[in-house]
Formats: structure tokens, C-alpha cells, sequence
């Protein structure tokens, strides 16, 4: 039976004969560039309970079950081969897309039976890790620091395709303003009316009135589980976010970094600035690093990381980068540098518009972080 699926999750299979292919993770850098002095030989993959073991002295993988049964052998050059194959096959579905070619429909799922006979042989029964997990790939890497063996879980982003998203948009990501004083009902229809959300934020600013943060929206009706786990990372955090989105949503910028820039600048929180702490810019990494590693909106956030490893990248080029919690430094500025704020559905999500409640104004807006490569 072949297996279908997009870009981003054939990519996850693509990584897995790439990297068993190389038999080594480069650390990267902000800049998605390897650095050639940090460099992890792999042990050992695991993946859907299968274990590839790489014996680098025959050069060849020995696949194993979970219960150390031997699967199969397979020679080294085979990965290399299969993963050039994919890589080839990705391309020119992207390639495909880029062009909009009317006279052949091209969906967002595909199959690859170019490769399906081998992806049969090494146990790949699946194109996509669950959806429940941040980890997409489980690698047991030597530390030649240390000497250790780590068991490192790994979530991978493909540049191969789209941008992809670090935080998805959800009910409980919208963010409850209220707003002061009071804008007439004649105007607030013409605002509802303004296509673009900037637009609306501008006018709500000409009526003289002004967004104050309030709450998130509850996850069950009452509370929030974003807001407590945002507060668990840090006590401001909610705030933060707020002041990060009136700043997108006003237009100012998208980028994570142009936004921490004029919060810096800006000083909305008004933090201590006279020793010229980084504030914004740390809080924020932070987040995005509890993001990336397992914090999500609707599940509570005790700070245990499921990617414990990090982040592994396949680059449009179908090179692989990873980004390891050892070098926590790297991992955060390649979050910080490479994500923005985007505007996901209003009509879903149900943001972006003027409304009433207990006889005060409100507005609702949305986080959404997507990957800007």
C-alpha cells in the first residue's frame, strides 16, 4: 500500500533516511549555517517503535523492533540513495505548486512509489509522527564533550514547503482587550466594516480610545490553561504577548525580532531600563523555546520538555541543521530570528471585532507564530 501525505511530513521521512545516510547531526546556527566544529555522531534512530542502528564499520543499518528483533540489514548507500530520490520527488511537487500549473491539479497530499518497495524494507509505516507529540524523531547521539550517550527527541521543521507554524492558532490564543472609553455604535459598525485589522486599530486610536489587556479567552468557560502557562514561564508573559500583538496588529511589524526591537524601544511594560537590561528580548526567546520544546495552549505546561533534544531543520537545499539544548544560546536566536506573528482566520477564530458585554467594548485578538523560512 503506498502512503500519501504534503511536503512537510514526507520531509519527516526524508530526514530519516538523510540522517542515517549521513550518520551525523551539524549544530547550526542563527543563520541556519552549520557549524563544523559542533558536530553529534549518531548511534542510533528511533521511529514508530523502530529502532536503526548504524554500523559505521560495514556501513550498513540494522533495523531493529522494540523488542530488539532484527528486521532487516540494509547497506548505508541505500538511505542515500532513497533520501535523493524524496528529495528529488519534494522538489518538484513544490515546484509544481510554485508555478500554479492549471493543467494539472496538484493537492496538498502525494504519494512516492519511487521509493515505496524500499520504505517497505525499513519498516517506514507511516509518513508523520502523532500529532500529540512534539518530538517527531527520537536520535541517540555521542557527546564528545562528555562521553555520554544521550536519548535526544527532536521536532523537525522542513523549509521544503510553506513556512511552518511554531504556535497554532486556537480559541484560547485570543487574547481579550477592552476597550476605553467607549466608541459610539454608529462608529463601531464602520470599523467592524474595515476589511484590514490594522485599519480598525487605527480608527479605534482616532476615536480617542485606547486597548487594555483584560484576559485570554477561557479554555473551559472559566479559565484559561494559556494564561496560567504563560504566567508559569513568566509573570508577565501575558502582558507581554498582549503588547506584542497590538504591535502587529497595528501594522508596526511581523517579525519577532522588529517587534522586540520597538518593545525595547518603546518600553510598554516600563521596566527597569536603566542599566539597558534585554528584558523583552529574553522573556521572549523564552517563550518561544517553551513553545518549540512542548508548551502548548490547551494542555498545562509544567516545563518538561518532550523535544528534549531540540530542533532539526531540513533546509530548502535538503541539508540538515539541528538545534541542540546544549547550545541553548543558538537554539533560542534561531527562534528569535526566524519566527514572526501571523493573522490566522478571523472568521474561525472569531478576533478581530468590536463587541459588547456587561455594557463595555471589547476586542479580541489572536496569536498565531509561524516560521518566517
Amino acid at each position: 500500500m503506498n502512503l500519501s501525505g504534503n511536503i512537510g511530513e514526507w520531509s519527516e521521512v526524508y530526514a530519516l533516511f538523510k540522517l542515517l545516510s549521513d550518520g551525523v547531526l551539524y549544530q547550526g546556527d542563527k543563520d541556519l549555517n552549520k557549524i563544523k566544529n559542533l558536530i553529534y555522531p549518531i548511534i542510533s534512530i528511533i521511529r514508530d517503535n523502530v529502532r536503526y542502528n548504524l554500523d559505521n564499520d560495514d556501513r550498513k543499518v540494522i533495523i531493529k523492533s522494540s523488542n530488539d528483533d532484527i528486521f532487516s540489514e540494509i547497506p548505508i548507500k541505500e538511505f542515500t540513495e532513497n533520501a535523493e530520490v524524496l528529495l528529488d520527488k519534494i522538489k518538484s511537487i513544490q515546484a509544481s505548486k510554485a508555478k500554479k500549473n492549471k493543467t494539472e491539479k496538484v493537492g496538498r497530499a502525494f504519494e512516492v512509489p519511487e521509493i515505496q518497495e524500499f520504505r517497505k524494507s525499513t519498516k517506514v509505516e507511516s509518513i508523520k509522527a502523532s500529532s500529540q507529540k512534539k518530538a517527531d524523531i527520537v536520535i541517540v547521539v555521542h557527546d564528545e564533550v562528555t562521553g555520554f550517550d544521550p536519548t535526544l527527541g527532536f521536532s523537525i521543521k522542513s523549509q521544503l514547503g510553506g513556512a511552518s507554524t511554531l504556535l497554532n492558532a486556537e480559541n484560547p490564543t485570543n487574547f481579550i482587550y477592552v476597550i476605553t472609553p467607549s466608541i459610539p455604535n454608529e462608529e463601531v459598525a464602520k470599523i467592524n466594516a474595515l476589511s484590514m485589522q490594522a485599519k480598525r486599530l487605527e480608527a479605534i486610536a482616532d476615536q480617542g480610545s485606547r486597548l487594555s489587556f483584560v484576559a485570554l479567552e477561557p479554555t473551559d468557560g472559566e479559565d484559561s490553561i494559556f494564561e496560567c502557562n504563560l504566567v508559569n514561564i513568566d509573570s508577565s508573559m501575558p502582558k507581554l504577548v498582549a503588547c506584542m500583538l497590538r504591535y502587529y496588529y497595528s501594522g508596526k511589524a511581523s517579525s519577532i525580532q522588529k517587534i522586540a526591537e520597538l518593545m525595547s524601544y518603546d518600553n510598554p511594560l516600563h521596566f527597569n531600563m536603566k542599566y539597558h537590561h534585554s528584558y523583552y528580548e529574553v522573556k521572549i526567546k523564552r517563550l518561544l523555546t517553551d513553545v518549540a520544546l512542548g508548551m502548548t495552549p490547551q494542555k498545562l505546561w509544567n516545563e518538561i520538555y518532550e523535544a528534549n533534544g531540540g530542533y532539526i531543520v531540513v533546509k530548502k537545499d535538503g541539508d540538515i541543521v539541528c538545534y541542540h539544548l546544549y547550545n541553548r544560546n543558538d537554539f533560542e536566536d534561531y527562534l528569535f530570528c526566524n519566527t514572526k506573528l501571523d493573522t490566522p482566520s478571523r472568521s474561525r477564530y472569531n478576533f478581530g471585532r468590536i463587541y459588547k458585554d456587561n455594557g463595555n467594548q471589547y476586542i479580541k485578538l489572536n496569536l498565531q507564530i509561524r516560521f518566517i523560512r
